[in-house]
């Protein structure tokens, strides 16, 4: 049986049809034999001997066909085939339709990207997720534009581009989940990134942990407000001013390089503006059911992030060390330890206070402030100290003569040693004229 099975050949597809047609003649003078009941299939798939063996099982006679089991297994094997032949047929169909699905999608995704009011050419370099999140960023900003109240003010079309350059930071645009709608192009001056990478994302993410309870009580305001000024003015109701310090994500070095934002570091930013809400619209209620549709419509309004909307200015603080322009004729330098008395001051405090320089040493900054400004000042310093930055805002400093003299002013805290722990304070102060 060995010997037998040594010449067998496997069927392939044209074999498999000469051998199940009904005209198939042995034109050699040798009949040719079929290996078929007995045993002689593998894996359900049939062999034929060649010509030149001539011991069989089951004699094929010139003009007829050979038995019925050996020709239900080559018909199993011709579906098998079949079978096979189908499948490539439609995963060949299915990797064409992908291919043309892919080309249509990034035909749609280009040209979505170039209907994006961006700046020319960076709109090349967008992958499909970022084109989603501009876009919808884009389409909340129409919605946010619907809440700042309009004014009639005679602006000329060149003044566009001097608005970003008179701002001393950049615009930005929170929602009340923290989705940062908007932001100024000239956020990467500050902050290092682009205004594509911060647009859509959630402004938590490039933020200190730290901060995000007071930010998500700065947002929270506009909806804790509605008590509190719901017998005021409708326009008056939608404008709430806020003050605040958040650290943000900062790529940018101390030499002007720009690194990773895994190796990014915090800067603090100084955020004033104002929760934008949507003023509610009275209407009459004439009968009960109009009052469930208002109900329903004032939930529906309350769930909607793009109720009510934080728009602020950033300004980043200036560390004293970074500070290229001199200091001017109405700005004075001083220098504390860490209970805030006077280590240093220079020699211009003298012309607008009066006092001498050595007269202030080992003094405290609070002896000199107004009773009125404590809470200020209290504030002010208590963001220094768990921010690293603080600006104090307008308060009053006791002038040698007597009076006061207004002055805001940028402490940063200084740190030195192994351990970089704080060990001073330094306050640059403006004097408000």
């Amino acid at each position: 049986m060995q010997e037998a099975n040594r010449g067998l050949i496997k069927l392939d597809k044209t074999d498999f049809r000469r051998f199940l047609s009904p005209r198939r003649q042995c034109r050699s003078q040798v009949r040719p034999t079929m290996m078929c009941c007995s045993g002689q299939y593998r894996n359900h798939q049939p062999q034929i001997p060649t010509h030149n063996q001539h011991q069989h099982a089951c004699h094929y006679q010139q003009g007829m066909h050979c038995c019925p089991a050996c020709i239900q297994m080559a018909i199993r094997y011709h579906e098998h085939l079949e079978m096979q032949w189908n499948s490539e047929r439609r995963k060949e169909k299915s990797r064409d339709a992908a291919r043309c699905r892919r080309g249509r999608e990034t035909e749609i995704f280009t040209s979505l990207a170039q209907a994006l009011p961006l700046a020319p050419g960076s709109c090349n370099t967008l992958d499909k997720a970022s084109v989603m999140r501009l876009t919808i960023s884009y389409l909340k900003a129409r919605r946010v534009a619907e809440l700042v109240p309009t004014r009639s003010l005679a602006v000329t079309g060149g003044a566009d581009g001097e608005f970003l350059q008179a701002l001393q930071g950049f615009l930005l645009v929170v929602s009340s989940d923290g989705d940062m709608v908007f932001l100024s192009e000239n956020v990467s001056q500050h902050l290092g990134l682009s205004q594509m990478d911060l647009m859509g994302n959630s402004i938590f993410e490039f933020s200190h942990p730290c901060d995000h309870d007071e930010l998500r009580e700065v947002l929270g305001l506009a909806k804790s407000g509605n008590k509190a000024s719901s017998k005021s003015v409708a326009p008056q109701e939608s404008l709430l001013p806020q003050s605040f310090f958040l650290r943000m994500k900062c790529t940018l070095t101390t030499k002007g390089r720009n690194v990773n934002l895994k190796s990014a570091s915090y800067k603090v930013i100084h955020c004033t503006g104002h929760v934008l809400r949507k003023p509610r619209i009275k209407e009459e209620v004439a009968d009960g059911h109009s009052s469930s549709s208002n109900k329903k419509r004032e939930s529906s309004a309350k769930d909607d992030p793009l109720q009510r909307c934080l728009v602020a200015i950033g300004e980043p603080i200036p560390h004293p060390a970074n500070i290229e322009i001199p200091l001017d004729k109405q700005t004075f330098l001083s220098k504390h330890s860490l209970d805030m008395k006077f280590t240093y001051a220079d020699d211009n405090i003298g012309e607008f206070l009066g006092y001498d320089p050595d007269d202030l040493i080992d003094r405290s900054f609070f002896e000199f402030h107004h009773a009125l400004d404590h809470e200020i000042i209290h504030k002010g310093f208590k963001n220094l100290f768990a921010k690293g930055q603080s600006e104090i805002g307008r308060y009053r400093f006791l002038a040698q003569g007597g009076g006061y003299v207004w002055v805001l002013t940028q402490a940063t805290l200084l740190h030195g040693g192994k351990a970089q722990q704080p060990i001073s304070v330094v306050c640059v102060n403006f004097v408000i004229r």
